[in-house]
C-alpha cells in the first residue's frame, strides 16, 4: 500500500503537548500516540497504545479548558 504525505494541519484539528500523566492503556480503543510515535517527517504506528472512549474525553476536556485559558 503506498501512503500520501501530507501536513499534519491537514489531517489534524488539534495538536498539544497532551497529559503529563501516564493514561490507563488497554488492549484495543482509541490510539494514544506520543513523543516515541513521531519520527522525522513520519509517525510510527508500531507499538501503539490505546486508550478508552472514556479516558479520551476526560483528556480532551482537559485540553480544551487549557485552551481556553
Amino acid at each position: 500500500m503506498s501512503w500520501e504525505k501530507v501536513r499534519l494541519e491537514a489531517l489534524c484539528t488539534k495538536i498539544t503537548d497532551g497529559t503529563h500523566k501516564t493514561p490507563r492503556y488497554v488492549e484495543t480503543g482509541i490510539r494514544f500516540l506520543s513523543a516515541k510515535n513521531v519520527g522525522k517527517g513520519y509517525l510510527d504506528f508500531s507499538g501503539c497504545k490505546y486508550i478508552t472512549e472514556e479516558e479520551h474525553a476526560q483528556l480532551k476536556k482537559g485540553v480544551s479548558r487549557k485552551l481556553a485559558m
